[in-house]
């Protein structure tokens, strides 16, 4: 019978003044309502934090993590999408899971006692469900109430504790549910004849989960009073005639003259791509595409080092999951004068991160590999003198002390998609031997950016998204992605620093005015192509929901934070609009 050893705890390393020391600097750059928040979390409450895009929201759940695992406890992150999950990995600097791939749910659509059967024969999967003390779930607005429900009950069935929420497991979600909505599943959209609740806040479960929700009410990403008052009333869904006033007043062609243009944010993916691709095609010079590759690191385990092989079932399960959440492109074409936008943070401190965008100046070749081949080997059979390797004659000449070898042959150079090879054939003769071999030399070209407030280009080279499901695989690729436009969708949790937005007649979700406006930090920095101000929705439950949180949370936190931070032509075409190189 096997003996199962729960992990020990370490003393906690907060006790030494050094660390307490750190633990209050950084608690005091949290602004009163994080504080609240933070407090809350490190006294072990399950919290729902929620508000604004842009207040700190991933910032705050960093320093909630590094103090609930310096005290000792198990935590464990995740977040609804695999985008939600690798932004905020990067933000975050720790693993993310995908909430379906730390639950072990799979696609989510078998009952609660289903999973609970299968998760208990699966050593690792009960043991991450019973071992952890904190859960952090990210974008729990995107949850269905289903899918809450089932959370609530398989923690209860595994852990074996009925008497508290989520069988006493610790939660901490985040999210706006103003922002954009779950998708629903056919499944979940009627329940004998009446709708179906749509949003985790109207899971029965919900109510008895949550010790506390706390509202962030600072707004960091946006400065301008007017700004943050436009934005809180585009988030609620109801633009007044002066905001919408506002928002004609960029409904300019200024951002025609600028170097980098801005980009497009549109709700549907079909117009993006097409965007894209018609940008792209205008570019006069070569163009080069980039395949994403798959890299497999020896791994050691009991039977030694081994290291996987691309076809194994794991390996191919791995990358078809990286694909399919990871938000690098699978193969990513550019051109000089290429507008692309960051999708990795390279260089937080100096500025580019995840969003930053700008141009391709140029493309830098880097030898990426050398192989030599050997073709042929002779006998040398020419005649040979050795005086002539021995220079004690005066007459010698001295340009030419030894036999020189033959020239070598003219390269041959050949294009490769991202860049060229060469190759020369070389002979040499090495003791009674000719050797007749081939080097081929290989360069890949690297776009060479110049981003939005930096003094000078970078050379952009390739980075890795390991896989969470086999961490001997990773994809490498460049990370850029075309950036003239992009879906709404994609910028959830982004921020740009120039945006032309469509919030018109193609606005079809509830929220996605809001998400599309948000993503900026100042009014000078946002144009707008279209506007319909009864396009700018906000859903009616939610709305709801937030009203008759307004009050208990105010009544709670007693205090709140400085009250000017809480306040916070004619249109050209599409297509004169989208391709920029005309």
């Amino acid at each position: 019978m096997l003996s199962i050893v729960s992990a020990v705890k370490l003393t906690p390393p907060s006790f030494f003044p050094e660390t307490q020391s750190c633990v209050r600097k950084m608690v005091s750059t949290l602004s009163p309502s994080q504080r609240r928040a933070y407090n809350s979390a490190v006294a072990g409450k399950n919290v729902f934090i929620t508000g604004s895009a842009g207040t700190g929201k991933s910032y705050l759940l960093k320093h909630i993590y590094n103090a609930l695992t310096i005290s000792g406890k198990k935590v464990h992150v995740s977040a609804l999408t695999g985008c939600a999950a690798y932004l905020l990995s990067e933000d975050m600097g720790v693993k993310v899971n995908t909430i379906h791939s730390w639950a072990g749910i799979g696609f989510g659509t078998d009952t609660a006692e289903n999973y609970v059967k299968s998760i208990a024969k699966n050593y690792p999967l009960r043991q991450r469900w019973r071992s952890a003390d904190v859960l952090i779930i990210d974008e729990v607005s995107m949850m269905s109430a289903d899918m809450f429900d089932k959370l609530a009950a398989i923690a209860v069935g595994l852990r074996r504790n009925g008497l508290k929420a989520f069988g006493g497991l610790q939660l901490l979600c985040v999210g706006d549910f103003l922002q954009l909505p779950p998708v629903q599943k056919a499944s979940e959209r009627a329940e004998k004849g009446k709708p179906a609740p749509i949003f985790a806040f109207q899971s029965p479960e919900w109510s008895k989960t949550f010790h506390e929700t706390v509202m962030l009410e600072t707004i960091f990403r946006q400065t301008e009073g007017s700004f943050q008052a436009i934005l809180e009333e585009a988030r609620h869904g109801r633009l007044t005639d002066a905001s919408v006033e506002i928002l004609k007043t960029r409904m300019t062609d200024d951002w025609k003259k600028r170097t980098i243009k801005p980009t497009l944010i549109f709700t549907k993916r079909a117009v993006v791509e097409d965007i894209n691709r018609r940008n792209l095609a205008v570019l006069k010079g070569e163009k080069y595409s980039y395949s994403a590759k798959t890299v497999i690191s020896p791994t050691q385990t009991g039977r030694g080092v081994i290291t996987l092989g691309e076809n194994e079932p794991i390996v191919k399960d791995a990358v078809a999951k990286l694909d399919a959440e990871a938000n690098y492109t699978g193969v990513l074409t550019l051109c000089k004068k290429a507008q692309v936008m960051l999708i990795k943070n390279l260089d937080v401190k100096n500025g580019l991160v995840n969003g930053s965008r700008g141009v391709i100046q140029d493309f830098h070749a880097l030898e990426t590999a050398v192989e030599t081949k050997i073709l042929s080997r002779e006998k040398d059979v020419s005649p040979r003198d050795v005086s002539a390797n021995i220079i004690d004659d005066a007459d010698a000449d001295p340009q030419k002390p030894f036999p020189q070898p033959p020239s070598p042959e003219e390269p041959i150079k050949t294009p490769t998609p991202n860049g060229y090879s060469y190759s020369v054939i070389q002979k040499s003769t090495i003791g009674d031997e000719v050797i007749t071999s081939r080097t081929t030399r290989t360069y890949t070209y690297l776009p060479v950016v110049l981003f939005v407030g930096q003094d000078a280009p970078i050379v952009v080279d390739y980075e890795s998204w390991p896989s969470r499901l086999e961490p001997s695989v990773s994809r490498q690729q460049i990370p850029l992605a075309l950036a003239w436009a992009v879906t709404t969708h994609k910028i959830q949790g982004a921020t740009l620093d120039c945006a032309l937005i469509d919030i018109g007649e193609d606005v079809f979700e509830y929220g996605q005015a809001y998400v599309a406006l948000s993503r900026v930090k100042s009014l000078d920095s946002l144009y707008v192509h279209n506007l319909e101000p009864s396009c700018v929705r906000a859903h009616p439950q939610v709305k709801d929901y937030y009203d008759s949180l307004q009050g208990i949370v105010k009544q709670k936190a007693g205090e709140s934070d400085d009250p000017q931070e809480e306040e916070s032509q004619d249109i050209p075409s599409l297509a004169e609009l989208s391709v920029f190189g005309k």
